[in-house]
């Protein structure tokens, strides 16, 4: 079977030439990678969070929400960002690596007016031109929001600590990995009564690789499987327990031959001395090794090591 017999089409339209199928598979800008399904509770938090942070900033109602959430190539993702935006360059000391955050100009714009007492503008805006450095300032403010609120996001999972490294006008000048780079990319679109804008985030896999495990768990709820008035509860259940400890002082190998010829008030001879180790064993499990001696008229065994089921195996080899 041939590649355009796989792509034949039941209507029975010509395929496309296989070197463009062959392009597309390989230069395709959607990328198939691992499920992370922490990652979409830390985003879901975030937009919760970072709700709250924006609504007491400009004291204006507004609703946040995830509008694209896709993994990408990371110079397909950069080229996507809006010409005239800002960008944040964060690094991470814990994942020792840096990620993107950018506004675009509507929301940039959209922030400096509420900040500064301005009418919302529902009309379109004008033309392009460079941020002032109070629109910068206020801008890296609101990026400064989101990173804080992102941090706070990653808590429950681990901690991590983000850092504002630059402010960035220029996509080109942002380029923190190989433009090949699967890069996660995260769109949030930010509502207020009269304006919107958007702010998105591009991670990149090899930044958030030291936490990969731990994104891929299955968590249920904000405790993440973790219930501590049940861990408690078993704690001390298992302190509770009791357990049958018995002391083996000496075990001796005797043909069953010899065992049938064993009559009342014969004597059994064991090859053990005070020096010979005796066990304490559970479940025919061996928990630990000492001397045999007395203590108040009573036989006991001074703990001198822990038991390995390694050195078990090799003495009963030796023994035998």
């Amino acid at each position: 079977m041939t590649l355009d017999t796989v792509m034949e089409r039941p209507d029975g339209e010509t395929p496309p030439p296989r070197r463009d199928v062959l392009a597309q598979l390989t230069n395709s800008a959607a990328l198939t990678q691992e499920r992370l399904p922490m990652l979409n509770v830390v985003m879901d938090r975030l937009v919760r969070l970072l709700t709250t942070s924006i609504r007491q900033l400009t004291s204006r109602n507004v609703r946040i929400m995830v509008e694209a959430h896709e993994v990408r190539r990371f110079g397909d993702a950069l080229a996507d960002v809006a010409p005239h935006s800002m960008i944040a360059v964060v690094n991470s000391r814990e994942w020792d690596n840096k990620f993107l955050i950018t506004a675009d100009a509507p929301m940039v714009y959209s922030c400096v007016d509420i900040l500064l007492g301005g009418k919302q503008r529902g009309a379109r805006l004008e033309e392009e031109r460079s941020f002032t450095p109070i629109e910068r300032r206020l801008s890296e403010r609101l990026l400064r929001l989101v990173m804080q609120n992102l941090e706070k996001a990653f808590s429950p999972i681990t901690e991590v600590e983000f850092s504002l490294e630059r402010m960035e006008t220029n996509a080109e000048f942002a380029a923190i990995c190989r433009e090949s780079n699967a890069t996660i990319s995260v769109a949030l679109q930010v509502n207020f009564e009269r304006v919107s804008g958007r702010i998105t985030i591009l991670l990149p896999y090899a930044t958030i690789e030291p936490i990969r495990k731990l994104l891929l768990q299955m968590f249920m709820g904000e405790k993440f499987g973790r219930d501590p008035v049940w861990e408690t509860h078993l704690k001390g259940e298992i302190k509770r327990t009791e357990m049958k400890v018995v002391g083996v002082l000496h075990e001796k190998l005797i043909p069953l031959s010899e065992v049938s010829k064993w009559r009342v008030g014969m004597t059994i001879p064991l090859n053990a001395t005070t020096k010979t180790p005796a066990r304490l064993v559970c479940n025919n499990k061996t928990l630990l090794r000492g001397e045999v001696g007395q203590s108040n008229g009573s036989i006991a065994i001074k703990v001198d090591t822990v038991a390995s089921e390694k050195q078990e195996f090799l003495n009963d080899l030796v023994s035998n």
